[in-house]
């Protein structure tokens, strides 16, 4: 069984703009690291674990330590925080967590922190890449990856009730969503936050692949790079085929990069690629 990771849900009630406050904070950390601004230990974000009222003791003192690595190129396993609305989910890069609340007028904490002391703790969070965008059926399906470390590491299953979060989960096997290399391979060793909002609206796309095409299990056992990669080709050509001018060559390399043979060999076995 590979380490500890943990899992926060926020509340639903508050729309996307809880998530969308963290990745502009973020993009904005990048951005400067870009303009040489920050050094690369600066880019990061913090996300606070608000305290639930009358819960005694907290969820977040329950987490007890959770071991990170030194710095986001740490070659070493990785620390995730998976989070999620139940709709979206999303997986961050751990840097640390901390019941001290950061210094005021620190520029990585969204403004939706006006108050600190409401938090019970932090999460530094190096780098934040979705993984599903408002698609609960597949939110479930990338739970059930996860173990649950305090009921005999039984999938985490969505139908069941979830513990009360954050709540420590575990991988099957070691996985590196962050890998430097991965990044530089793929995606121009962009931050994952970057290649993200570029490519922004294909969850439906994603969603209507996974239905009416490649169905549950095949679509499943894709990385979510690669269904990233095919769902932004198909977007491409559905914005731009009746434009006689478009560059096709654009689609074609989305879907061969989503298609590669590494791609289609996780596809056909375990379905954890990058």
């Amino acid at each position: 069984m590979a380490g500890q990771h943990v899992l926060e849900i926020w509340d639903p009630a508050e729309g996307a703009e809880t998530m969308q406050s963290h990745l502009r904070v973020l993009l904005n950390s990048v951005r400067n690291y870009r303009a040489g601004r920050h050094s690369d230990a600066e880019v990061f974000v913090w996300w606070g674990h608000r305290r639930t009222p009358g819960a005694t003791p907290s969820a977040f003192e329950r987490l007890g330590p959770i071991p990170v690595e030194a710095d986001r190129n740490d070659p070493g396993p990785e620390t995730h925080l998976y989070l999620t609305d139940l709709s979206s989910l999303y997986v961050a890069h751990l840097g640390g967590v901390t019941r001290d609340a950061p210094k005021p007028r620190d520029d990585h904490v969204p403004h939706l922190y006006r108050q600190r002391d409401t938090c019970d703790g932090w999460y530094r969070l190096w780098d934040v890449r979705r993984l599903v965008d408002r698609d609960t059926s597949a939110v479930a399906r990338e739970f059930r990856k996860l173990r649950n470390p305090s009921e005999g590491n039984r999938p985490v299953v969505l139908h069941d009730g979830l513990p009360r979060a954050p709540f420590v989960v575990a991988d099957s096997g070691e996985v590196r969503y962050f890998d430097p290399p991965t990044r530089k391979h793929y995606i121009d060793d962009q931050f994952w936050v970057e290649f993200d909002a570029e490519r922004g609206g294909i969850g439906s796309v994603e969603r209507e692949l996974r239905e009416n095409l490649f169905g549950e299990e095949a679509w499943g056992r894709f990385g979510p790079l690669a269904r990233s990669f095919v769902a932004t080709g198909e977007k491409l050509w559905r914005d731009h085929a009746g434009d006689p001018m478009f560059d096709v060559g654009v689609v074609l390399l989305e879907l061969s990069k989503g298609g590669s043979p590494n791609q289609w060999r996780l596809a056909r076995g375990a379905g954890r690629g990058p």
